[in-house]
This record gives structure tokens, C-alpha cells and sequence, in this order.
């Protein structure tokens, strides 16, 4: 058996994280590339069920435990991952993250894009590479973007905040005692904000108007981070296309 999931038979289970486990160990090979919704409809069961088996495990989610079961599966079958079997395996991750996609918060983003008139979009290390994409081609559609990369500019900028400003912040790892300061200059500033991090922050969400969790497993290799941002990249896609369709069809 792989050894994930002979540690989730020592775990005290429910009967429904029961039904899970051995579906999952009987069906290993289709689990890796199914979604949540998929197994939830399959099993009977809720969602809820499904994050708190994986959270029993030591993952954030549905999609940081499947991750670890795939390298887990091609290593219990000796199999030498193939230029093939890792597309198969980044596409089977990027349906996950389509399946995801928050469009109401996408579309509330989208409008208060619209509505503000000064907008700072953060990003630093790995998280920049999203944010200089979606300030690249807010700029260019003519929207008062301003970059930030360096954290240490966020707390004068704050300072110097209103009603009128939005601020887009994405960030992997969602640290409190970085950004504590900063997100609660914001508030009492009555600053809208946005935030696109990694990981459940309850802090950010209550001090953000709009908070997405991409659910992204870090990943770090000598000391380098080179966190997946497909669901980031994925998020700023789709608002760059709401705004574009609605500016293509006021234009009209």
C-alpha cells in the first residue's frame, strides 16, 4: 500500500473519511487525477469530509494531498517520470485549479478595478511574477496601476491610503507578522483590498474585501522557492478577460 495512506489508517476516522480511504486505496491511479466535486459526487459525501481526512494527514487541501499521493503512487510503482508522465500530471493540477476558480470574487475584483482611481498591485519573489503580469496589462488598458515588489514600501504607501485607492496583494505564504501592520492601516484607512495568497490566513480574510486561497502546495529546493502560481496566473487571466470584454463592449 502506498504509505500515505497506511498512516490514514492509524487515524481515527469517520465512517464517510472511511468510505474515502478505501476508495482511494482501491482506486489510486484514477484518484490522482480526479477532482474534488468528482469524488464528492461519487462517495456520497460533502467536501467538508474530504478536507478534514486530508487536514488528519498534515495538507492544507484536497489538491496538497493529492499532490504528494501522485509522487507517492509513481515511486510505490517504480515508474521513472517520463516527460509524458509529468504533463500528464501538471495538467491533471491545472483542472483542479479550473475547477476552482472563484468568479464571483473575480468578478468583484473586476469591478472594483473599475471604480477606484489610484490601484497598487504587490507581488514579490515568486508572487511578483503575477502581479507584474496583471499590472503589465492593466497599464496598457489605460488603468492607473502602480507595481509594488518590496514589502517595506506597503507600510508608507498604507499610510497614504483611502476610499478611493484599491490595493492587490499577492503573496505566497500569507505571514501575519508581515503584514499585520500593514493590513490594519488599510482598514482603518477604509482601503479595499484584495488578496491572493497560498494558504488559510484567517487574519487576511477578515481584513481583506475580497480573499481567494489558491490551495497551492509551496515548493522549495535549496533553499529556492519555486512555488506553483498556476492558480494566481489562472486568476489574473480570467480578470484581464472580464475587464477586456466589458471594456470591448462598451465600446460597441
Amino acid at each position: 500500500m502506498i504509505p500515505l495512506l497506511e498512516i490514514a489508517q492509524k487515524k481515527q476516522l469517520t465512517a464517510n473519511e472511511q468510505i474515502l480511504l478505501n476508495y482511494i486505496a482501491n482506486h489510486p491511479k484514477k484518484v490522482i487525477h480526479q477532482n474534488l466535486q468528482f469524488l464528492c459526487d461519487q462517495l456520497y459525501i460533502s467536501n467538508a469530509t474530504i478536507i478534514r481526512f486530508c487536514q488528519k494527514l498534515g495538507f492544507r487541501g484536497f489538491n496538497e494531498f493529492k499532490f504528494e499521493l501522485r509522487n507517492q503512487f509513481y515511486e510505490q510503482e517504480q515508474t521513472q517520470r517520463s516527460h509524458d508522465t509529468l504533463f500528464d500530471l501538471h495538467l491533471s493540477t491545472f483542472k483542479d485549479h479550473l475547477y476552482s476558480i472563484h468568479l464571483d470574487k473575480i468578478a468583484h475584483i473586476c469591478s472594483m478595478i473599475q471604480t477606484h482611481s489610484t490601484i497598487y498591485i504587490y507581488g514579490s519573489a515568486m508572487s511578483s511574477i503575477p502581479a507584474h503580469y496583471l499590472h503589465s496589462v492593466l497599464s496598457s488598458l489605460d488603468f492607473p496601476c502602480i507595481f509594488v515588489e518590496w514589502r517595506h514600501l506597503l507600510r508608507g504607501i498604507a499610510e497614504n491610503t483611502n476610499q478611493d485607492t484599491l490595493m492587490i496583494m499577492i503573496t505566497s505564504h500569507g505571514s501575519i507578522n508581515r503584514y499585520k501592520d500593514i493590513l490594519t492601516t488599510l482598514v482603518n484607512n477604509q482601503t479595499d483590498t484584495v488578496i491572493i495568497t497560498d494558504e488559510d490566513n484567517e487574519f487576511f480574510l477578515n481584513h481583506a474585501t475580497v480573499y481567494i486561497n489558491t490551495d497551492e502546495a509551496g515548493k522549495v529546493m535549496n533553499n529556492v522557492d519555486y512555488s506553483y502560481k498556476t492558480q494566481a496566473l489562472i486568476t489574473a487571466q480570467i480578470l484581464i478577460e472580464m475587464i477586456y470584454y466589458q471594456i470591448a463592449n462598451k465600446q460597441q
